[in-house]
């Protein structure tokens, strides 16, 4: 998938788009592999329900931030933010999928497979990102939770 390291796969699982650039910022959905974040370590029995979801959905976007940081391929001297330029110019959208140990699956995921009205599953560039984040990488976050990102895919289907 990348010119600059053939080798790497940046998604498991790559959803194609027909491309119109008035209407779809993606080419392509590169779904990174399923992972299990661990469980978050303050479990307070005391919390409120929507304190509960609304701890772990923190809790995922921080698992989430952590897949958009891509890493360096040490056997080519390519760096992420070199990775995260290409993804950018190719017009890939990455998507981590988290899971949580209670079956939870992040927002981002959430948001792509299904329409939920809950706030604390809608997704912005502006939570998944720090003051230490380089400018590629937030350059591909914003392609990957543009607004007119595709979501709902689930509803979309025709059986």
């Amino acid at each position: 998938m990348f010119d600059l390291s053939p080798q790497m796969r940046p998604g498991d699982a790559v959803v194609r788009h027909p491309i119109n650039t008035n209407v779809e910022p993606h080419r392509a959905t590169l779904i990174d592999d399923v992972t299990i974040i661990p469980p978050y370590e303050e479990q307070k029995s005391s919390l409120s329900f929507q304190n509960i979801i609304s701890t772990m959905s923190q809790h995922h976007k921080k698992h989430e931030y952590k897949k958009f940081k891509l890493k360096d391929n040490k056997s080519t001297s390519v760096t992420a933010d070199q990775l995260a330029q290409e993804s950018v110019r190719k017009q890939y959208r990455h998507l981590p999928f988290t899971i949580d140990h209670h079956g939870m699956i992040g927002p981002i995921a959430t948001e792509f497979l299904f329409k939920l009205k809950n706030p604390m599953f809608h997704t912005t560039a502006t939570t998944h990102s720090n003051a230490q984040t380089s400018i590629p990488i937030q350059r591909l976050i914003n392609t990957s939770l543009h607004s007119k990102r595709h979501k709902h895919i689930l509803l979309q289907l025709q059986i």
